[in-house]
């Protein structure tokens, strides 16, 4: 993809009797866009980011420094005597075209380049272009600038006769959706260069018109050959029948079983190969010398003259004696009065004598002549005569006839009302057709409003309307248009999240099994019913409820009754791997794991035949959908064992898709891999994980570049974030917790509220928690006023309503923000606000539904209710806190997230050494110097030092009292030295606000000591 046109040649032959030049799309470069690795099997993928972002958008692979790999247009040179091949490289980055450029500029550039290559200028031999996508748009506008230019520019007009042959591979020659989906999603601005390549739009249309009517102007002097896509890339078909078709007359498009990226790449010599080989060989035939030909014409016009002379010195002959004939009738009719009862009837003499003139010729005897005059005489004259009262057009051909007959010319007579026939059968069918048509447009406008109605059913009854105006009526025809325009409606709603057009699509699939039945065409009929169930499942991704994923099992399902695996193993497994999908979305729904499980089990039977070696690819997709499924199940769980299995998975995944084969799933499972590193290490007492986790998501961010793909990069900012304030929150340093900030400010770039707007809420959630974080380490109170403020951000889009669990967890988030914000001031209506912010996440997040997040809600509840008691006399705050850390530790059990289960067990000795203050007696605090001492099990002062630190202070704040109690002297040093440890470390990290606490308690624990001792 250079910035400048450049002719890389290939292969160049000692005398070269025909060039072939490879012109690449968007994207593309002179290699990559022809060279084969491995021809991928699309699947669907599910995932956090295949939700925000098809997985055509990658853009061509392009191959970094191959080994093992196939470059066909070197096959070429091989199998062609004489051949050059070249292949163009030209400004294609989409951010250039973005800005501006297009594809007019594109064809200036490349003619200039290519006319004045000494290279093509040496040969002289003609030109043959092989192009892909939008470098079929560029070339055609090449030849149409030349032809137009000719006039001017003679050398164009020689250039222009040198091309004798056009490949095209899937080029949009309708525009399609490869500029209306960059623009309409906003990936790429909407410049004027990239709206001319929307479908349909002027520039496109009169390109085509101009580049046919040159063709056929030229005799189609220039060959064609034209390709395209059969199969979809993650669910999409860029470049359909309609649009590929250049509208050529003799040239008809043909379906080769690849995706967009990969037609114009090949493992081997197959259809598409075979069929730019033919038109090589054939622009390599003979074509005839100009002047030879003009000789030949001369010389065949000169042989023609002669026989003509010939032809009429013997017709000369014979008219002299029919002749003779005539004029012997003729003077007949006027003898017997024949002649004259004509003329008195209103027939001209010319009339007359063209009437003898044909009986004459028909060798009429004499004695018949008279007979056949008064016979012929009363009809002409009873037609003159009477004629016609049939409007105007009817008296003008009547009038026309009427000329032509006084004229002579008889035998034409009846041509003006033949003339008028076909003016009125022209006029009918136009008039039909514009009907037509008008009816359609009426339906069409119907079917809008149907589906601002949200009336899909509606929308597809009209469908079959219009199916009817075109005349379509078998089964067949029906329901192939049917399902075409499902289709259609499917990929609109996919693509540009258009809720409704799905509507449409999934009631115009469900028109479609009404003529695809399963008795007649039970394939097609399973099929039919695969693509319900995606566009069912597609659409109930995007909503709260559950029914349309429910109905996209259900399809899936009977799917499976006629796509089975013995008749059909690899559709059979696609479709195994959808249900797996719709599974789980479903389960990550519900508080139940066993739509989950049933997901891990879909997945595991499509991998039974989706196998590394038969399809490696679509088995990557699906191994990466099987890890999906796996950590959601494991964020569920106390254990990790689906979350390590998901790791694997996701390694397995990695292991076909490559940075270089894949560039943009590599990154996305690069990204769904840091996810689940970033789960299991937020449950360990090490780092380990969650710096696998920050590995994981900056290996992403290499392909998910903001220029490329905006969005993908934004998402995989935010999870960056996430990894990063983890591990910032375990760290003495508060570098982690900046660059987490920073990373989320990235992400919010591209994650707004106008364009992504629950992906903004979560981006604004995740950046109030770090800032939190942060504000929690400062004296200062900005930092957490900046969290809350994020937090309610975040609440205008996280309904409870719209995302229930996600609602719980920024009302989590917030009640954590103001239960800091309220330790620090005098007041408690901060604490009570913060107090309210749990409770209401508790009706959401249940114990049976998410076992561990409502453990870390129980947790956060307690640390509130333990601040307000600290503030009452009372004890009834501080009872409330011991409970609710009790009914956390019910889920945060050592086994399975030991750092949390320390967490908890921390909170849960504060809360009772804050009880033992108030009670005369010892044992609340003996209670909570067993917590602190648990907590201390897996808060060392390695892994987690700030955690170690406040566990070890409150101990000994907790002994410290104790020992006051009972005089105990050993009790009161031991205290001191875990609080001095406490001290010395918060100080050593410049943790303002807990050295200066921790340093007034280390200052009364000292005098006790010295109290005690002294006593």
């Amino acid at each position: 993809m250079s910035g400048e046109v450049d002719l890389q040649e290939i292969a160049g032959p000692n005398e070269t009797k025909l060039n072939v030049i490879f012109v690449h799309g968007l994207g593309g470069d002179a290699k990559g866009t022809w060279t084969f690795d491995e021809t991928p099997l699309h699947a669907k993928v599910s995932g956090k980011l295949s939700q925000l972002l098809p997985n055509f958008l990658r853009g061509e692979p392009r191959l970094k420094e191959p080994t093992e790999v196939a470059f066909w247009p070197e096959w070429l040179a091989q199998d062609v005597d004489g051949l050059a091949v070249y292949s163009l490289d030209y400004p294609s980055d989409p951010k250039r075209w973005r800005a501006g450029w297009s594809v007019t500029k594109s064809a200036v550039a490349i003619l200039d380049a290519l006319m004045v290559d000494r290279r093509l200028r040496g040969n002289g031999a003609p030109i043959v272009f092989v192009c892909h996508s939008l470098g079929g748009l560029v070339v055609k506008k090449l030849i149409v600038t030349a032809n137009i230019d000719k006039g001017q520019e003679p050398k164009k007009g020689t250039f222009l006769d040198r091309i004798v042959g056009v490949a095209f591979l899937a080029t949009p020659h309708q525009g399609a959706f490869l500029a209306t989906f960059l623009t309409e999603f906003g990936w790429m601005a909407a410049s004027e260069s990239l709206r001319d390549l929307q479908a349909n739009s002027d520039a496109l249309l009169d390109m085509g018109n101009s580049y046919r009517s040159m063709i056929e102007d030229e005799g189609r002097r220039i060959e064609h050959c034209v390709y395209y896509e059969d199969e979809k890339v993650a669910g999409l078909k860029i470049v359909n029948a309609g649009s590929a078709n250049p509208g050529l007359t003799g040239v008809r498009p043909v379906a080769v079983l690849r995706d967009h990226l990969c037609v114009c790449k090949m493992q081997k010599k197959d259809q598409v190969y075979n069929g730019v080989l033919a038109l090589l060989e054939e622009a390599l035939k003979p074509r005839p010398d100009p002047s030879r030909k003009v000789l030949e014409e001369a010389k065949t016009a000169a042989e023609a003259a002669k026989e003509n002379t010939e032809a009429i010195s013997q017709q000369q002959k014979s008219d002299s004696a029919t002749l003779n004939e005539i004029k012997e009738l003729l003077a007949l009719a006027h003898q017997s009065g024949a002649a004259q009862r004509a003329i008195d009837q209103g027939i001209s003499e010319a009339a007359l004598r063209a009437v003898v003139e044909r009986l004459g010729g028909e060798g009429l005897l004499r004695d018949d002549l008279i007979p056949w005059l008064d016979q012929w005489t009363a009809a002409a004259a009873r037609e003159l005569r009477d004629g016609a009262n049939e409007g105007e057009a009817f008296d003008r051909a009547f009038a026309k006839a009427r000329e032509l007959f006084n004229a002579g010319r008889i035998a034409e007579a009846s041509q003006p009302f033949m003339e008028e026939l076909e003016r009125r059968r022209k006029a009918e069918e136009q008039r039909r057709e514009e009907e037509k048509l008008s009816q359609l447009r009426l339906v069409e406008e119907a079917i809008k409003y149907d589906k601002l109605a949200l009336n899909g059913e509606a929308a597809a009854k009209k469908l079959c309307v219009m199916a009817e105006i075109e005349g379509l009526r078998t089964p067949e025809d029906l329901g192939g248009f049917l399902l075409e325009k499902a289709r259609e409606f499917y990929e609109i709603g996919d693509r540009f999240g258009d809720n409704a057009a799905l509507l449409v699509a999934i009631a115009a699939y469900r028109e479609a099994l009404k003529e695809v039945t399963q008795e007649r065409v039970p394939l097609d009929w399973a099929t039919t019913q695969t693509n319900l169930g995606n566009a069912l499942a597609t659409l109930g991704e995007r909503e709260s409820g559950t029914v349309h994923l429910e109905t996209a099992v259900a399809a899936f399902h009977s799917a499976l009754q006629e796509r089975t695996r013995e008749l059909v193993p690899l559709a059979w497994a696609e479709t195994k791997n959808n249900l797996g999908n719709a599974l789980a979305t479903l389960g990550e729904r519900e508080s139940g794991t066993e739509r989950l499980e049933a997901a891990v089990a879909a997945f595991h039977s499509a991998l039974q035949e989706r196998t590394r070696e038969r399809v490696p690819l679509a088995w990557a997709a699906t191994q990466n959908n099987l890890g999906n499924a796996l950590a959601a199940l494991g964020e569920r769980e106390s254990g990790t064992e689906h979350l390590e299995g998901a790791i694997v998975a996701y390694h397995e995944a990695l292991k076909e898709w490559s940075q270089e084969r894949v560039p943009f799933d590599w990154a996305m499972t690069q990204n769904n891999l840091g996810n689940v590193l970033s789960t299991l290490g937020g449950r360990d007492d090490n780092t380990v994980r969650l710096e696998e986790a920050v590995v994981a998501y900056r290996e992403a961010l290499k392909e998910h570049t903001r220029e490329r793909v905006p969005l993908a990069w934004a998402a995989t900012q935010a999870n960056l974030g996430v990894a990063l304030a983890a591990l910032g929150e375990r760290e003495s340093e508060i570098a982690r917790l900046e660059e987490a900030v920073v990373a989320y400010r990235e992400a919010l770039k591209e994650h707004t509220r106008e364009r992504v707007p629950l992906a903004w809420a979560a981006t604004q959630a995740n950046l109030g928690v770090a800032l939190a974080a942060l504000g929690e380490r400062e004296s200062e109170i900005a930092r957490l006023d900046e969290a809350v403020v994020a937090y309610r951000e975040a609440l205008k889009e996280h309904t409870r309503e719209r995302v229930p669990l996600a609602w719980a967890a920024t009302q989590n988030n917030l009640g954590n923000a103001l239960r800091s914000l309220g330790e620090r001031e005098n007041g408690t209506a901060r604490l009570e606000d913060a107090v309210a912010a749990f409770r209401n996440a508790l009706q959401e997040r249940t114990r049976e539904r998410v076992p561990l997040a409502w453990a870390a809600t129980q947790n956060n509840l307690g640390n509130a209710l333990t601040a307000l008691g600290e503030r009452e006399n009372g004890t009834v705050r501080l009872e409330e806190a011991v409970a609710a850390y009790g009914a956390a530790l019910l889920e945060w059990t050592r086994d399975n997230v030991p750092l949390e289960w320390s967490r908890g067990k921390h909170n849960l000795g504060y809360a009772l050494s804050k009880l033992g203050e108030r009670e005369s007696g010892t044992a609340r605090l003996d209670e909570a110097v067993v917590a602190f001492n648990d907590a201390l099990k897996e808060r060392s002062h390695r892994s987690v030092p700030l955690m170690w630190a406040r566990s070890a202070g409150d101990l000994g704040s907790a002994m410290t009292l104790i020992a006051q109690r009972r005089n105990d002297l050993a009790m009161a040093e031991a205290a001191l030295i875990r609080l001095d440890a406490a001290f010395t470390l918060f100080r050593d990290v410049r943790h303002v606000p807990d050295a200066a606490n921790y340093g007034k308690r280390l200052q009364r624990a000292r005098a006790l000591v010295e109290h005690l001792r002294f006593t």
